[in-house]
């Protein structure tokens, strides 16, 4: 593992990126994204080979997003990492799946603890709503799993810094442990 630079961290220009893949949910996803108090740079939807690509591409323009198709599914983890490549001029990027709503205020405080800290990753308890309820990902849980060899407790809907996950080589199943290697967080 190299060393840590000393020279400050960018946490300027921030990008999102959104999976289509519950498209029941995406309108609510994208209209939080847009609901922002700190607006994101740039949105991009993947559509990772869907049937209806119409209707998330049609969606996306309307919300005023970018968007983008595989052309058949080839993963979540592969999906994520078209969009940030997508996003190279962010220096954090967002990662959503479909069904996740971000509070209004959840960029601009995200980014406001990332760059006071110096934080690579950045990531909160999830609210569950609709058949589930209740708080995952609770300070307890993070500490029981806090070395992540218990899988992925990373939500995500996590904030990080682009140049981590490019240095990781990326996303791909299970790759937050890969991430856990390279020092998340501070």
């Amino acid at each position: 593992m190299g060393k840590r630079s000393d020279r400050p961290r960018t946490y300027d220009s921030v990008g999102v990126v959104v999976l289509s893949h519950r498209q029941e949910y995406l309108e609510e996803c994208l209209e939080s994204v847009r609901s922002q108090t700190s607006l994101p740079a740039a949105v991009i939807v993947v559509d990772n080979g869907s049937s209806s690509d119409a209707r998330v591409s049609d969606l996306a323009q309307r919300m005023g997003f970018e968007s983008v198709r595989l052309e058949r599914p080839k993963g979540r983890s592969t999906a994520r990492n078209v969009g940030c490549e997508l996003l190279d001029q962010c220096d954090v990027l967002v990662s959503l799946d479909g069904d996740d709503v971000l509070l209004p205020r959840y960029l601009e405080e995200y980014v406001r603890h990332a760059a006071s800290t110096q934080a690579d990753v950045v990531y909160g308890a999830a609210e569950l709503f609709g058949t589930e309820t209740g708080v995952a990902f609770t300070a307890e849980e993070r500490r029981r799993h806090s070395d992540l060899r218990g899988g992925n407790f990373i939500p995500a809907n996590s904030l990080f810094r682009r140049e981590m996950w490019r240095s990781a080589g990326g996303m791909w199943r299970g790759s937050w442990s890969r991430w856990r290697c390279g020092k998340v967080g501070r």
